[in-house]
């Protein structure tokens, strides 16, 4: 799924694990980082998971984080982790998921 906001309201977004319908997917942890432009202000986040390992700079953009919960998740769809913030510069920068670091 892409998505973007056009303006710079404060939005609350979020990292979802997504999986085809009838795999029976069991996702228990992911890891993932972050990548984005200047105009982009990180004004709160937090994992929807039961025990987060972000790496010391978090959520700083290169950064990485670890989520993992007490029970496997088993729906197609997986809320990981939110964000609230704004695009100083809309619409120009961008908050990206990139491999953890």
């Amino acid at each position: 799924m892409v998505s973007h906001v056009t303006g710079a309201d404060p939005v609350v977004f979020f990292a979802i694990a997504a999986f085809a319908p009838g795999s029976s997917p069991r996702l228990a942890a992911m890891t993932f980082g972050i990548s984005y432009d200047a105009g982009i202000v990180l004004t709160a986040q937090g994992a929807c998971g039961d025990f987060e390992l972000p790496t010391g700079d978090w959520p700083a953009s290169g950064s990485g984080t670890a989520v993992t919960w007490n029970v496997a998740q088993t729906g197609d769809l997986v809320t990981a982790y939110w964000f609230a913030g704004y695009n100083y510069y809309a619409p120009q920068p961008a908050l990206r998921l990139i491999p953890h670091p």
